[in-house]
């Protein structure tokens, strides 16, 4: 790859392991989600401080806050018919806007526990929860939950979701699901005991995926995700928090570790660097 290439693939990695989930990047216009935290009490209140959501529109030169900063943002949709039209995943439910994070609408009530991922697909949307899967045919007036087939239906961890042609994956504290059926069923897709943090699939080839956790290491998929196999080894520290696929390139990734920083593999995990 150019160096300008690789330059900006390790910044786009750099900006998803801070985000906790990959940022939206479009002409120009970036978006990315943050944990909100203020600062301890013995660092200046200088310290810079990232609330909520985040927008650039100069690629990432600058950063404006646009986020919801009086709870914890997990993750965020951002609509493909629509790029000012985002949902954000945050303690208190799902938030909506329309003008790019201007304005902000809470679309969910007390039946929604703590959102960790949403997706806009269509008419439909989804909230991966604490307790399962939850989704909305009618703009968030309403959100029913949809985990059946899940090892424990009201309280099964669910982390991730991922659209693909196939269907909807979910990363749940108990391994990998299935919905081929726009999520009235769910049925398992491996890693059994695998407390799967989340999911990335190659932008190119959906059939290339990889499921992470931040204590179990990676698994690797080329078929969907229907098999996996283990690509922890050499890994020294299997504490994961973001993969990314190089789009270029199906066999080369890199991972954001807790404690090893960037390892880059070339092979699809079977070596790293």
């Amino acid at each position: 790859m150019r160096r300008s290439t690789v330059s900006a693939f390790v910044f786009l990695l750099f900006i998803a392991c801070s985000a906790e989930r990959p940022l939206h990047a479009q002409e120009g216009l970036l978006y990315a989600s943050f944990y909100f935290a203020p600062p301890p009490t013995n660092v200046s209140k200088a310290a810079p401080v990232y609330q909520g959501f985040a927008v650039s529109t100069d690629r990432g030169e600058s950063w404006t806050s646009r986020g919801w900063v009086t709870s914890a943002v997990s993750a965020f949709s951002v609509d493909p018919a629509n790029i000012e039209h985002i949902l954000l995943a945050t303690d208190y439910g799902v938030l909506e806007t329309r003008d790019a994070g201007q304005q902000w609408k809470l679309i969910s009530g007390w039946e929604l526990p703590t959102v960790l991922d949403v997706h806009i697909d269509g008419d439909l949307y989804w909230a991966a929860t604490v307790r399962g899967v939850y989704q909305s045919s009618d703009g968030g007036a309403q959100w029913h939950p949809r985990s059946a087939g899940l090892p424990v239906p009201d309280a099964t961890y669910v982390t991730d979701l991922l659209s693909l042609p196939s269907g909807m994956l979910i990363a749940t504290n108990d391994g990998v699901f299935r919905s081929t059926d726009r999520g009235r069923t769910w049925s398992r897709s491996g890693l059994a005991s695998f407390s799967c943090s989340g999911l990335a699939v190659h932008p190119q080839d959906p059939s290339h995926i990889a499921a992470y956790s931040h204590r179990d290491g990676i698994r690797i998929s080329t078929d969907g995700g229907r098999s996996w196999t283990d690509r922890s080894s050499g890994i020294q520290f299997p504490n994961l928090k973001c993969v990314a696929f190089d789009p270029r390139d199906r066999g080369t990734l890199l991972v954001g570790t807790q404690r090893s920083g960037v390892l880059r593999s070339t092979d699809l995990g079977k070596t790293w660097e």
